[in-house]
């Protein structure tokens, strides 16, 4: 019994993603303070990965993970300076995920659109 797997943003397999606060530093500390101590075993589920690779262990990502197998220093360097571009729907997805989802106005805006058969509003 008991929980088994995780489903994390943060672990992409075998690379990193995202992380809500923008900080490199503050994503390995998270990584390796809370989920590298859960068991090797412990199945992860990976929220984004673009490769078809739809679980890994904590241990394939302690062992494989080319970029969580750095030390800190290492690891913020190569993250903050990936040059990735600013996405463009952060400034609305960004919130709703930081509290699961939209806000009851703005869920209640969503529905009335379905319901009167419109397009959903650009976000």
């Amino acid at each position: 019994g008991g929980i088994r797997g995780v489903r994390e943003a943060v672990v992409s397999t075998q690379s990193t993603g995202d992380f809500q606060q923008g900080s490199s530093r503050r994503l390995y500390t998270s990584v390796h303070e809370r989920l590298f101590t859960l068991p090797e075993g412990f199945s992860v589920y990976p929220a984004h990965d673009y490769q078809g690779r739809t679980q890994t262990s904590i241990g394939e990502e302690k062992k494989y993970n080319p970029r969580l197998t750095k030390d800190i220093e290492e690891f913020t360097s190569i993250m903050d300076n990936l040059g990735l571009k600013y996405p463009a729907k952060i400034d609305v997805s960004l919130p709703w995920n930081m509290r699961c989802g939209p806000t009851e106005a703005e869920d209640a805006a969503i529905l009335a659109d379905i319901a009167a058969n419109k397009p959903p509003a650009p976000l």
